[in-house]
C-alpha cells in the first residue's frame, strides 16, 4: 500500500528500533488526534457528518 502512494516503505530495523515508542499509550493517542483532525468532516465539503 505504501509502495502503491509512491512512497518508499521503511526498513524492519526502522520498524523494530522505533516499535517501542510506538506501542505506546500516548503515541496511539496523538496518532489519533492527528487523523482525527485531519479527516474530520469540517475538511471535507458537502459531508453531512458533524
Amino acid at each position: 500500500m505504501i509502495e502503491e502512494m509512491g512512497m518508499d516503505p521503511i526498513s524492519y530495523a526502522t520498524v523494530k528500533r522505533w516499535l517501542s515508542i510506538y506501542a505506546t499509550e500516548k503515541f496511539r493517542r496523538r496518532l489519533a488526534a492527528a487523523l482525527e483532525a485531519q479527516h474530520h468532516p469540517r475538511h471535507h465539503p458537502g459531508c453531512t457528518l458533524t
